[in-house]
């Protein structure tokens, strides 16, 4: 199910435009000096369910896409595309793959991690909850 939730979140943010480089999870990353790319992984993390005998459960978990960017091209390029992605995910946004419904649960996090490397790095989360 994990690789479901990590499909119905690609699919949706591959309508994002312009597009950037994306690196997957356990994939090479072999980024190109002063191009953008960004980071896309997804962070399960409770598996719950209401009822002994229940034969379905709620799947908790982030998704999370980590910017990077060139270094001394100052801020706004970065905080651009987090705002792309704020307005890709509103609150109560709701996305479906093969037959599964996922729903997004609040608003987006976003974090500064500031110079990692020759990158500016933002991260945006989104959290998510899924019943299997």
């Amino acid at each position: 199910m994990i690789n479901k939730i990590y499909t119905a979140f690609l699919q949706k943010i591959n309508t994002v435009t312009p597009k950037i480089d994306s690196v997957y999870e356990n994939k090479a990353c072999n980024p190109i000096n002063d191009v953008p790319f960004q980071e896309l992984y997804i962070l399960p993390s409770d598996n719950t369910s209401e009822y002994i005998n229940e034969t379905t459960y709620n799947m908790e978990g982030l998704f999370q896409i980590s910017l990077n960017y060139p270094i001394n091209q100052g801020r706004t390029p970065a905080t651009d595309r987090v705002n792309l992605y704020m307005d890709l995910f509103p609150k109560n946004t709701k996305l479906t793959y093969d037959g599964l419904l996922i729903r997004q649960v609040g608003i987006p996090q976003i974090a500064n991690l500031g110079v990692v490397g020759d990158r500016y790095k933002i991260v945006l989360r989104v959290q998510f909850l899924a019943v299997i």
